[in-house]
Formats: structure tokens, sequence, C-alpha cells
């Protein structure tokens, strides 16, 4: 069971790139690290695992706005928890 606040976060994440084109593995392994860390350092989606799926990173795999967001609302996510 996944408490309420990190559920809600993961919902964000799920609704934002899930619908956003970006792939879902990518996807699917930012909510596995938000799940396990409570937060994704942005610039780790640049690293393996990610760049596994995406070697040159969000940006090979969905638009400039989509790849904003996605930081946006991982930025989000990260204060959040940090405030938490």
């Amino acid at each position: 069971m996944v408490p309420g606040e990190l559920k809600s976060q993961i919902d964000k994440v799920w609704n934002a790139f899930s619908t956003g084109g970006i792939a879902n593995p990518v996807v699917n392994m930012i909510i596995d690290q938000l799940t396990r860390r409570g937060s994704v350092l942005t610039w780790l989606l640049y690293e393996v695992p990610f760049a596994d799926y995406a070697p040159t990173g969000p940006d090979g795999l969905s638009t400039g706005a989509q790849v904003t967001k996605l930081v946006g609302v991982l930025r989000d996510v990260s204060s959040s928890a940090v405030a938490s």
C-alpha cells in the first residue's frame, strides 16, 4: 500500500506523462524511484537505467514542452518530499 501523499505524487507523474508521449518504461521507472526514494533528481533521467531506454534522456522521447512539464512535476514532488 502506498501512503496517500506519495500516491498523489505518483498520480501526478503518471497523469502528466502517460498521455504526454514519454515512453511507458521510463514513466514506470520514474514511479518506481518515487516509490522507493520519494523523489527523482532530474539529472538522473540522463543516466542508467533511464538511459537504457532513452540514451539522450527524456529529450529524445518527447517534445521540449513535455520534458519541461516532466522536470517541473519532478521538482514539485522533490520539494514537497523535502518539506514533509
